[in-house]
């Protein structure tokens, strides 16, 4: 994906890649350490998600211009949440990236055109997906959970206890309605939190 970012970006030719992370914890060290103009930033990483670095990085730096960049159509809403200020889906990534960084670079908020009007509907009719109902750190558990981390490597990845951890899990099942990680890896799968490169 980075590679594919970075010849994108370079065949746009007013771009310059200064910096890049493969977790999100390196993320938040690159951004203090380079201070770039705009940040790309993948939901599901190694370590802490792209959600919880952005917020990070969000309290060191309000002013800080994420773009948010995943296959998960389904949270536009947890991103915008965060601070960041651009949203877009991998599949839509060659064709919009451009454009978002120049919106975003002049203040504006950039939702992806195979989002937005979805995005838009569900505020209008009050509706909204079933993974706002999580919390900032239950959608983190969650984002472990489905890609098969047991409660211990969660535990010592997010520093927590594993009650906690537990504890988490059992509210996230309980919102989304799920009674067994089966159920709950077909929700993610259907929402693509699980995404199976056939490539």
């Amino acid at each position: 994906i980075r590679i594919g970012l970075r010849h994108l970006l370079k065949e746009a030719g007013d771009f310059e890649i200064v910096a890049e992370a493969e977790t999100g914890h390196d993320g938040i060290s690159d951004f203090v350490e380079y201070k770039p103009d705009v940040v790309l930033m993948d939901i599901i990483m190694n370590g802490i998600s792209g959600l919880e670095a952005t917020k990070r990085i969000l309290t060191k730096d309000p002013k800080a211009r994420i773009i948010i960049l995943t296959m998960l159509g389904d949270t536009v809403s947890q991103a915008m949440k965060t601070g960041a200020r651009g949203f877009l889906t991998k599949r839509n990534a060659a064709s919009e990236l451009v454009k978002a960084i120049h919106a975003v670079m002049g203040g504006r908020i950039y939702i992806g055109t195979d989002v937005a009007q979805k995005y838009a509907v569900e505020r209008v009719a009050g509706h909204s997906s079933p993974y706002e109902q999580l919390s900032r750190r239950e959608h983190e558990v969650f984002l472990h959970l489905v890609q098969g981390h047991s409660i211990t490597e969660i535990a010592e990845t997010l520093h927590l206890s594993p009650k906690t951890v537990r504890c988490h899990k059992s509210r996230i099942m309980k919102k989304l309605g799920t009674h067994n990680m089966i159920e709950l890896a077909h929700m993610a799968f259907a929402s693509d939190y699980i995404h199976i490169d056939d490539s």
